[in-house]
């Protein structure tokens, strides 16, 4: 009987300060509070992910860890600032509710480059970057017009900003209560 590899769900991700955080959780709340019917995101898991790596074979990771660190290092700490609260896709029913990154957005699509890149002779496909918050993913159509509306009104809502210095590689389980993350590494930025 062979020896079955190990492997561990990773992604690479960006966490807000509290200050944001903070934001971020009470427009949940008060969304929630209306009970549609979204699984909303625990506030401890907010993030934006920088790069999903998926399932990977446990000993990939400190190359992977290497190549990310190398991306890090060649890219300055930056202000990122959030605002307005949007939902995938655009128009028709949503799938995915998001706060959105403004001023900043250019300086982190500049480092998912460098990550992207960086991780390539690992064997990783190209992806294409879109710079978000997932606040909550929608589960069904009950109240899906009045849900609009509320999300309508938060077009242009500010979040605040916040100093992205480091890059966190973090592990992440699924369970039926939804996923939790564990941090492997992380990355200042230099």
């Amino acid at each position: 009987m062979g020896v079955e590899s190990e492997r561990v769900r990773t992604f690479a991700a960006i966490f807000p300060s509290p200050e944001v955080a903070s934001e971020l959780s009470r427009c949940i709340a008060s969304l929630s509070a209306k009970h549609y019917d979204v699984k909303w995101v625990e506030p401890l898991n907010l993030h934006v992910t920088l790069r999903f790596f998926g399932e990977i074979e446990k000993q990939l990771l400190p190359q992977l860890e290497a190549a990310i660190q190398a991306a890090c290092a060649g890219v300055e700490p930056f202000e990122l600032k959030v605002e307005g609260v949007g939902t995938f896709p655009p128009k028709g029913t949503p799938r995915v509710i998001w706060a959105g990154l403004t001023e900043g957005s250019e300086r982190l699509a500049n480092l998912f480059e460098m990550v992207d890149t960086a991780i390539k002779p690992l064997g990783f496909p190209r992806e294409r970057f879109t710079a978000h918050f997932t606040l909550g993913r929608v589960r069904s159509a009950h109240n899906l017009s009045s849900l609009k509306k509320d999300l309508l009104s938060l077009e242009g809502k500010q979040f605040g900003t916040f100093q992205v210095s480091q890059v966190k590689l973090m592990k992440s389980e699924l369970s039926r209560s939804g996923p939790s993350y564990s941090e492997l590494a992380h990355f200042y930025l230099s």
